[in-house]
């Protein structure tokens, strides 16, 4: 986002933020999205060697794209985190269908109003789908 906006790489807070299509309200102060950030980092690091990083890469995916900390580029850095995740134990990076983003926003705004379950089944089953279709390329 370096050169594209002005905020690239800073926390973004607004009260009038929102994200399209989604009920979540999201953080109106810098301050709530550091203490967000800064507990999932903390989830991250207590949780990194008991929960599988399938599991633990979507789940890290959901709540940084549902924190939103930044004013763009948030489902990107959550991509990239999420692969350097599954990098990291031996799994090939996140691949997505693009085709199939009304899902993705479908699961993710279920996730948000009752559990992350079917956010994570769905994105681990669509990263093995896609992984076949990427190698034939």
């Amino acid at each position: 986002m370096c050169g594209l906006i002005k905020e690239a790489g800073m926390f973004f807070a607004s009260s009038t933020k929102r994200i399209a299509g989604s009920k979540l309200k999201l953080p109106s102060t810098n301050k709530e999205i550091e203490y967000l950030m800064s507990s999932l980092m903390s989830f991250y690091h207590l949780n990194k060697n008991y929960i599988h990083h399938l599991i633990l890469g979507s789940t890290f995916h959901f709540l940084f794209v549902s924190i939103h900390p930044f004013k763009d580029g948030n489902g990107r850095a959550a991509r990239l985190i999420h692969s350097f995740i599954l990098l990291k134990s031996g799994y090939p990076i996140f691949a997505f269908n693009p085709e199939k983003k009304y899902e993705y926003f479908k699961y993710l705004e279920n996730g948000r109003e009752s559990d992350v379950t079917d956010f994570v089944s769905f994105i681990i089953d669509e990263h093995k789908n896609i992984l076949p279709e990427r190698s034939k390329r």
